[in-house]
């Protein structure tokens, strides 16, 4: 049954891709909004995080322009997870 779902999930966007792209970015608006409302409304929550998949981010400093690939995170990602840092400190993250 499983492998039915499998088969399933990857068969849909390439027979409707269209609603493939908007139910993705649907999903994508609706995580931001989600994790705050879910720290305003449910007291047991202490942090919630809305987590991007890897894209290719534009970053300029004076003229200089870098295309760099990665994910973007909420505030609260560095509380939830430990996660090594190179430079800097997690609350300045």
């Amino acid at each position: 049954m499983l492998k039915n779902y499998i088969k399933t999930a990857i068969r849909n966007p390439r027979s409707q891709p269209g609603f493939a792209v908007i139910n993705l970015a649907g999903l994508a608006l609706g995580q931001g909004p989600l994790a705050e409302e879910l720290k305003k409304e449910i007291p047991e929550v202490e942090a919630a995080t809305p987590m991007s998949w890897s894209n290719i981010n534009n970053f300029a400093v004076d003229r200089k322009v870098l295309k760099e690939d990665g994910f973007a995170a909420g505030a609260d990602y560095f509380t939830m997870f430990s996660y090594p840092l190179v430079e800097g400190n997690a609350k300045d993250a």
